[in-house]
Protein backbone atom coordinates (compact mmCIF):
# COMPACT_ATOMS: atom_id res chain seq x y z
CA UNK A 1 0.00 0.00 0.00
CA UNK A 2 1.18 3.72 -0.60
CA UNK A 3 0.02 5.89 1.99
CA UNK A 4 0.04 8.70 -0.40
CA UNK A 5 -3.37 7.09 -1.94
CA UNK A 6 -5.03 7.41 1.46
CA UNK A 7 -4.74 10.70 2.55
CA UNK A 8 -5.25 11.51 6.62
CA UNK A 9 -7.95 13.36 7.74
CA UNK A 10 -7.90 14.84 11.20
CA UNK A 11 -10.45 14.43 13.96
CA UNK A 12 -10.96 17.99 13.42
CA UNK A 13 -12.53 17.36 10.00
CA UNK A 14 -13.13 20.45 7.14
CA UNK A 15 -13.30 22.67 10.47
CA UNK A 16 -10.62 24.71 11.69
CA UNK A 17 -9.20 25.67 15.06
CA UNK A 18 -9.32 29.70 14.09
CA UNK A 19 -11.25 31.73 11.73
CA UNK A 20 -9.50 33.16 8.60
CA UNK A 21 -8.62 36.43 10.11
CA UNK A 22 -6.02 34.46 12.58
CA UNK A 23 -2.68 33.83 12.06
CA UNK A 24 -0.61 31.29 13.70
CA UNK A 25 2.65 33.02 14.20
CA UNK A 26 3.99 30.54 17.17
CA UNK A 27 7.81 31.18 17.17
CA UNK A 28 7.76 31.68 21.43
CA UNK A 29 9.30 34.29 23.49
CA UNK A 30 12.22 31.86 25.54
CA UNK A 31 10.91 33.36 28.83
CA UNK A 32 8.13 31.42 28.19
CA UNK A 33 9.17 27.93 28.24
CA UNK A 34 11.76 27.67 30.89
CA UNK A 35 9.61 25.47 33.02
CA UNK A 36 8.69 23.45 30.51
CA UNK A 37 12.52 22.21 30.72
CA UNK A 38 12.96 22.65 26.60
CA UNK A 39 16.14 23.86 25.53
CA UNK A 40 16.82 27.38 23.44
CA UNK A 41 16.04 25.67 20.30
CA UNK A 42 12.26 25.21 21.34
CA UNK A 43 11.83 29.29 20.61
CA UNK A 44 12.48 27.65 16.89
CA UNK A 45 11.49 24.46 16.46
CA UNK A 46 7.64 25.38 17.96
CA UNK A 47 7.02 27.31 14.71
CA UNK A 48 7.15 24.04 13.24
CA UNK A 49 4.67 22.46 14.80
CA UNK A 50 0.56 21.96 14.45
CA UNK A 51 1.42 20.95 10.08
CA UNK A 52 -1.84 19.80 8.23
CA UNK A 53 -3.91 21.32 10.96
CA UNK A 54 -3.50 24.94 9.97
CA UNK A 55 -4.47 24.48 6.60
CA UNK A 56 -6.24 27.85 4.94
CA UNK A 57 -4.81 29.86 7.37
CA UNK A 58 -1.95 32.37 7.03
CA UNK A 59 1.48 31.24 9.21
CA UNK A 60 4.95 32.10 10.06
CA UNK A 61 7.28 29.05 10.38
CA UNK A 62 11.28 28.27 10.07
CA UNK A 63 12.39 27.52 7.44
CA UNK A 64 13.94 24.08 9.13
CA UNK A 65 10.77 22.56 9.39
CA UNK A 66 9.40 24.09 5.60
CA UNK A 67 12.38 22.56 3.43
CA UNK A 68 11.21 20.14 0.77
CA UNK A 69 12.55 16.98 1.54
CA UNK A 70 10.51 17.81 5.39
CA UNK A 71 6.94 19.06 4.33
CA UNK A 72 7.31 15.72 1.83
CA UNK A 73 8.05 13.39 4.49
CA UNK A 74 4.32 14.47 5.90
CA UNK A 75 3.22 14.41 3.04
CA UNK A 76 4.11 11.24 2.32
CA UNK A 77 2.91 10.50 5.47
CA UNK A 78 -0.91 11.23 4.01
CA UNK A 79 -1.26 14.62 5.44
CA UNK A 80 -2.05 18.05 3.50
CA UNK A 81 -0.34 20.87 4.38
CA UNK A 82 -2.05 23.75 2.60
CA UNK A 83 -1.23 27.15 4.32
CA UNK A 84 -0.50 30.68 3.53
CA UNK A 85 3.01 30.10 4.89
CA UNK A 86 5.56 32.61 5.76
CA UNK A 87 9.32 31.18 6.66
CA UNK A 88 12.06 32.95 8.77
CA UNK A 89 15.60 32.00 9.41
CA UNK A 90 15.91 34.62 12.23
CA UNK A 91 13.58 35.69 15.25
CA UNK A 92 13.47 39.45 13.49
CA UNK A 93 12.35 37.90 10.05
CA UNK A 94 9.31 36.22 11.97
CA UNK A 95 9.12 39.50 13.85
CA UNK A 96 8.52 41.48 10.59
CA UNK A 97 5.87 38.35 9.27
CA UNK A 98 3.94 38.78 12.14
CA UNK A 99 3.83 42.48 11.80
CA UNK A 100 2.80 42.37 8.27
CA UNK A 101 -0.10 40.02 9.06
CA UNK A 102 -1.18 42.21 11.72
CA UNK A 103 -1.14 45.30 9.12
CA UNK A 104 -2.88 42.63 6.74
CA UNK A 105 -5.72 42.41 9.48
CA UNK A 106 -5.09 39.62 10.96
CA UNK A 107 -5.00 38.62 14.58
CA UNK A 108 -2.08 36.28 16.13
CA UNK A 109 -2.53 33.04 17.57
CA UNK A 110 0.75 31.54 19.39
CA UNK A 111 1.06 28.35 21.86
CA UNK A 112 3.38 30.52 23.89
CA UNK A 113 2.39 34.40 24.17
CA UNK A 114 5.17 36.77 22.23
CA UNK A 115 7.75 38.70 23.58
CA UNK A 116 6.12 41.41 26.34
CA UNK A 117 5.39 44.65 24.06
CA UNK A 118 6.23 43.09 21.29
CA UNK A 119 3.25 43.53 19.33
CA UNK A 120 0.14 45.76 20.51
CA UNK A 121 -2.03 43.99 22.74
CA UNK A 122 -4.97 43.94 21.04
CA UNK A 123 -3.01 42.02 17.60
CA UNK A 124 -3.55 38.83 20.09
CA UNK A 125 -6.16 36.17 19.33
CA UNK A 126 -6.61 35.19 22.81
CA UNK A 127 -5.32 38.22 25.57
CA UNK A 128 -1.97 37.18 26.85
CA UNK A 129 -3.25 37.68 30.72
CA UNK A 130 -6.10 35.28 30.03
CA UNK A 131 -3.68 32.57 28.87
CA UNK A 132 -1.56 33.11 31.89
CA UNK A 133 -4.28 32.56 34.11
CA UNK A 134 -6.05 29.63 32.30
CA UNK A 135 -2.42 27.66 31.99
CA UNK A 136 -1.94 28.51 35.59
CA UNK A 137 -1.59 25.17 37.80
CA UNK A 138 -2.88 27.42 40.44
CA UNK A 139 -5.75 28.73 38.50
CA UNK A 140 -6.86 25.06 37.92
CA UNK A 141 -9.76 25.44 40.34
CA UNK A 142 -11.30 28.35 38.77
CA UNK A 143 -12.16 26.08 35.77
CA UNK A 144 -12.12 22.59 36.63
CA UNK A 145 -15.05 22.07 39.11
CA UNK A 146 -14.34 20.38 42.71
CA UNK A 147 -15.01 16.82 42.07
CA UNK A 148 -12.39 16.64 39.40
CA UNK A 149 -9.38 17.87 41.85
CA UNK A 150 -7.22 15.78 44.12
CA UNK A 151 -6.77 17.66 47.63
CA UNK A 152 -4.07 20.72 47.13
CA UNK A 153 -3.10 23.78 48.86
CA UNK A 154 -0.84 26.30 47.82
CA UNK A 155 1.90 27.66 49.79
CA UNK A 156 4.06 30.17 49.50
CA UNK A 157 8.34 29.40 49.45
CA UNK A 158 9.87 32.69 51.30
CA UNK A 159 10.73 30.71 54.19
CA UNK A 160 14.11 28.67 53.84
CA UNK A 161 13.52 25.43 54.90
CA UNK A 162 10.34 23.38 54.06
CA UNK A 163 8.03 22.93 56.34
CA UNK A 164 6.67 19.29 57.40
CA UNK A 165 4.93 17.88 54.36
CA UNK A 166 2.47 14.83 54.61
CA UNK A 167 3.87 12.08 52.23
CA UNK A 168 3.60 10.64 49.35
CA UNK A 169 2.71 13.47 47.27
CA UNK A 170 3.33 15.37 44.40
CA UNK A 171 4.71 19.42 44.30
CA UNK A 172 4.53 21.59 41.09
CA UNK A 173 4.80 25.05 40.44
CA UNK A 174 2.50 27.81 41.10
CA UNK A 175 3.78 30.40 38.96
CA UNK A 176 2.19 31.74 35.81
CA UNK A 177 4.39 30.38 33.68
CA UNK A 178 3.42 27.12 31.38
CA UNK A 179 4.80 23.72 32.67
CA UNK A 180 5.36 20.16 31.00
CA UNK A 181 6.70 17.04 30.78
CA UNK A 182 7.18 16.91 34.40
CA UNK A 183 10.26 19.42 34.63
CA UNK A 184 8.58 21.63 37.08
CA UNK A 185 6.86 18.95 39.23
CA UNK A 186 8.01 16.66 41.76
CA UNK A 187 6.95 13.35 43.09
CA UNK A 188 7.71 12.97 47.05
CA UNK A 189 7.37 10.05 49.22
CA UNK A 190 10.25 11.71 52.13
CA UNK A 191 11.01 14.57 53.91
CA UNK A 192 14.38 14.31 52.18
CA UNK A 193 12.80 14.24 48.85
CA UNK A 194 10.25 17.76 50.24
CA UNK A 195 13.36 19.22 51.30
CA UNK A 196 15.39 18.47 48.08
CA UNK A 197 12.03 20.24 45.77
CA UNK A 198 11.57 22.82 48.10
CA UNK A 199 14.92 23.88 47.02
CA UNK A 200 14.44 23.19 43.44
CA UNK A 201 11.31 25.15 43.29
CA UNK A 202 13.69 28.59 45.14
CA UNK A 203 16.22 28.00 42.79
CA UNK A 204 13.46 28.98 39.81
CA UNK A 205 13.31 32.12 38.79
CA UNK A 206 9.51 33.57 38.89
CA UNK A 207 8.43 30.46 41.57
CA UNK A 208 7.04 32.07 44.94
CA UNK A 209 4.67 29.36 45.44
CA UNK A 210 4.34 25.97 44.92
CA UNK A 211 1.37 23.51 45.07
CA UNK A 212 1.26 20.57 46.90
CA UNK A 213 -1.29 17.97 45.97
CA UNK A 214 -2.85 14.94 47.01
CA UNK A 215 -0.86 11.79 44.85
CA UNK A 216 -3.95 10.15 43.66
CA UNK A 217 -3.22 6.44 42.50
CA UNK A 218 -4.25 6.56 38.92
CA UNK A 219 -3.92 3.39 36.09
CA UNK A 220 -3.60 5.81 33.53
CA UNK A 221 -2.78 9.86 32.52
CA UNK A 222 -4.02 11.10 29.44
CA UNK A 223 -3.86 13.77 27.58
CA UNK A 224 -6.64 15.20 26.26
CA UNK A 225 -7.39 17.34 23.17
CA UNK A 226 -9.45 19.82 22.51
CA UNK A 227 -10.82 22.56 20.11
CA UNK A 228 -12.79 25.86 21.76
CA UNK A 229 -14.30 28.30 19.33
CA UNK A 230 -16.98 30.93 19.45
CA UNK A 231 -19.54 27.58 18.26
CA UNK A 232 -18.76 25.52 21.35
CA UNK A 233 -16.09 22.94 22.56
CA UNK A 234 -14.81 19.29 20.52
CA UNK A 235 -13.44 16.37 21.82
CA UNK A 236 -10.32 15.76 19.36
CA UNK A 237 -9.24 12.78 21.52
CA UNK A 238 -6.74 11.17 23.71
CA UNK A 239 -3.22 10.34 24.37
CA UNK A 240 -2.09 7.85 27.40
CA UNK A 241 1.40 9.40 28.88
CA UNK A 242 3.93 6.72 29.40
CA UNK A 243 6.64 7.94 32.39
CA UNK A 244 10.40 6.66 33.02
CA UNK A 245 9.35 7.56 36.59
CA UNK A 246 6.05 9.56 38.73
CA UNK A 247 5.84 12.86 36.76
CA UNK A 248 8.21 12.23 34.30
CA UNK A 249 6.97 11.82 30.81
CA UNK A 250 8.55 10.15 27.83
CA UNK A 251 5.75 10.17 25.35
CA UNK A 252 2.04 9.39 24.63
CA UNK A 253 0.65 6.17 23.56
CA UNK A 254 -2.92 5.71 22.14
CA UNK A 255 -4.23 2.24 22.48
CA UNK A 256 -8.15 1.44 21.31
CA UNK A 257 -8.17 -1.41 23.70
CA UNK A 258 -8.18 1.07 26.52
CA UNK A 259 -9.62 4.17 25.37
CA UNK A 260 -10.37 7.00 27.43
CA UNK A 261 -13.51 7.02 29.55
CA UNK A 262 -16.30 8.91 28.85
CA UNK A 263 -16.59 10.49 31.87
CA UNK A 264 -12.95 11.75 31.10
CA UNK A 265 -14.35 13.22 28.11
CA UNK A 266 -17.00 14.86 30.08
CA UNK A 267 -15.16 16.55 32.08
CA UNK A 268 -12.65 17.68 29.75
CA UNK A 269 -15.77 19.07 27.90
CA UNK A 270 -17.00 20.98 31.31
CA UNK A 271 -13.62 22.30 31.61
CA UNK A 272 -13.05 23.61 28.33
CA UNK A 273 -16.35 25.31 27.98
CA UNK A 274 -15.71 26.93 31.50
CA UNK A 275 -12.22 28.24 29.85
CA UNK A 276 -14.86 29.47 26.92
CA UNK A 277 -17.17 31.57 28.71
CA UNK A 278 -13.90 33.46 29.76
CA UNK A 279 -12.83 34.23 26.32
CA UNK A 280 -10.59 31.26 25.26
CA UNK A 281 -10.49 30.49 22.01
CA UNK A 282 -8.06 28.01 19.81
CA UNK A 283 -6.32 24.15 20.37
CA UNK A 284 -6.12 23.38 24.06
CA UNK A 285 -5.98 20.73 26.37
CA UNK A 286 -5.69 19.00 30.05
CA UNK A 287 -3.84 15.82 31.68
CA UNK A 288 -6.42 14.04 33.44
CA UNK A 289 -5.94 10.52 35.37
CA UNK A 290 -7.96 7.46 36.11
CA UNK A 291 -8.50 5.36 39.01
CA UNK A 292 -8.40 1.43 39.04
CA UNK A 293 -12.33 2.77 40.61
CA UNK A 294 -12.93 4.92 37.84
CA UNK A 295 -13.00 8.23 39.66
CA UNK A 296 -11.57 11.11 37.58
CA UNK A 297 -8.39 13.45 38.16
CA UNK A 298 -7.87 16.82 36.03
CA UNK A 299 -4.11 17.50 37.09
CA UNK A 300 -2.94 19.94 34.64
CA UNK A 301 -4.45 22.48 32.24
CA UNK A 302 -2.74 22.66 28.94
CA UNK A 303 -4.39 26.00 26.97
CA UNK A 304 -2.18 25.57 24.00
CA UNK A 305 -0.93 22.91 21.82
CA UNK A 306 0.46 19.72 23.50
CA UNK A 307 2.71 17.28 22.20
CA UNK A 308 0.22 14.60 21.76
CA UNK A 309 -2.47 17.50 19.80
CA UNK A 310 -1.98 16.10 16.22
CA UNK A 311 -1.33 11.87 17.49
CA UNK A 312 -4.45 12.28 18.81
CA UNK A 313 -6.13 14.26 15.77
CA UNK A 314 -4.88 11.68 13.07
CA UNK A 315 -4.13 8.69 14.82
CA UNK A 316 -7.69 7.29 14.10
CA UNK A 317 -7.41 7.97 10.40
CA UNK A 318 -4.39 6.75 10.21
CA UNK A 319 -5.46 3.52 12.41
CA UNK A 320 -8.37 2.93 10.00
CA UNK A 321 -6.10 3.11 6.95
CA UNK A 322 -3.88 0.45 8.13
CA UNK A 323 -5.75 -2.36 10.14
CA UNK A 324 -3.56 -1.03 13.28
CA UNK A 325 -5.11 -0.28 16.67
CA UNK A 326 -2.45 1.54 18.75
CA UNK A 327 0.02 4.43 18.06
CA UNK A 328 3.34 5.39 20.00
CA UNK A 329 4.87 8.71 19.33
CA UNK A 330 7.95 9.22 18.20
CA UNK A 331 10.23 12.26 18.56
CA UNK A 332 14.03 11.50 17.84
CA UNK A 333 17.05 14.23 17.71
CA UNK A 334 18.98 12.23 14.92
CA UNK A 335 22.83 12.46 13.53
CA UNK A 336 21.27 11.87 9.95
CA UNK A 337 20.89 14.41 7.66
CA UNK A 338 17.45 14.78 7.03
CA UNK A 339 17.75 13.49 3.62
CA UNK A 340 19.01 10.17 4.90
CA UNK A 341 16.49 10.29 7.63
CA UNK A 342 13.77 10.05 5.07
CA UNK A 343 15.35 7.65 3.08
CA UNK A 344 15.25 5.68 6.57
CA UNK A 345 12.05 6.35 6.93
CA UNK A 346 10.42 5.66 3.42
CA UNK A 347 9.36 2.30 3.30
CA UNK A 348 7.67 2.59 6.69
CA UNK A 349 6.09 5.48 5.72
CA UNK A 350 4.52 3.82 2.90
CA UNK A 351 3.21 0.78 4.33
CA UNK A 352 1.35 3.39 7.01
CA UNK A 353 3.31 1.69 9.83
CA UNK A 354 4.81 5.74 10.10
CA UNK A 355 3.10 8.99 10.59
CA UNK A 356 5.29 12.00 10.16
CA UNK A 357 3.69 15.00 11.45
CA UNK A 358 6.48 17.56 11.53
CA UNK A 359 10.46 17.09 10.48
CA UNK A 360 13.41 19.22 11.01
CA UNK A 361 16.40 20.15 8.50
CA UNK A 362 19.08 20.89 11.27
CA UNK A 363 21.43 22.64 8.45
CA UNK A 364 18.94 25.21 8.15
CA UNK A 365 18.14 25.82 11.92
CA UNK A 366 21.41 26.04 13.22
CA UNK A 367 20.00 26.20 16.87
CA UNK A 368 19.19 22.43 17.28
CA UNK A 369 22.09 20.44 18.00
CA UNK A 370 21.31 17.46 16.06
CA UNK A 371 21.52 16.97 11.82
CA UNK A 372 17.68 16.27 12.10
CA UNK A 373 14.55 15.91 14.16
CA UNK A 374 11.64 13.84 13.57
CA UNK A 375 8.25 13.67 15.35
CA UNK A 376 4.47 11.65 14.47
CA UNK A 377 3.72 8.40 15.59
CA UNK A 378 4.41 4.47 14.68
CA UNK A 379 1.46 2.11 14.86
CA UNK A 380 1.02 -0.94 15.98
CA UNK A 381 -1.77 -3.83 16.07
CA UNK A 382 -1.94 -3.09 19.72
CA UNK A 383 0.21 -1.55 22.44
CA UNK A 384 2.74 -4.17 23.06
CA UNK A 385 3.63 -4.05 19.17
CA UNK A 386 3.27 -0.56 18.80
CA UNK A 387 6.27 -0.23 21.60
CA UNK A 388 8.07 -2.78 19.45
CA UNK A 389 8.15 -0.94 16.51
CA UNK A 390 8.72 2.72 18.23
CA UNK A 391 12.13 0.78 18.85
CA UNK A 392 12.67 -0.67 15.64
CA UNK A 393 11.53 2.99 13.98
CA UNK A 394 13.94 5.07 16.35
CA UNK A 395 16.86 2.64 15.49
CA UNK A 396 16.62 3.21 11.67
CA UNK A 397 17.33 7.24 13.04
CA UNK A 398 20.43 5.95 14.40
Amino acid sequence: MTVLDSPLVSTLGKRSFFPDHVAFAPRADISHLKLLGLPSSAADTVSTTMMGVMNGRATVRHKGGTTPVALGMIARSGIEVSEDMRTFSTPEEAYRHALNLIREGHKLAWPYPPQKGKYPESANYVVPRLWRKLNSKRNLPLIAPGEYLADRSVISIDTESAPEIATPCYIKSGSDMPTGMGYAVRYCESQAEIKAAWDFFKSLDGVDEIIVEEAVPVRGCWCVSLSIDDEGVRYLGAADQLFSAPAHQIGNIIDENDPFPMGGVKAALAIGENARTMGFRGPAGMDIGVSDEGRIVVFDPNFRTQASTQQAMFHPAAAKRGGFHASRSLNVNSDLDIRDAERALRRHIDSGRVVICRAIDGREMPSVTSASIVTGFVLGESRDDANIWHTKITKCLD
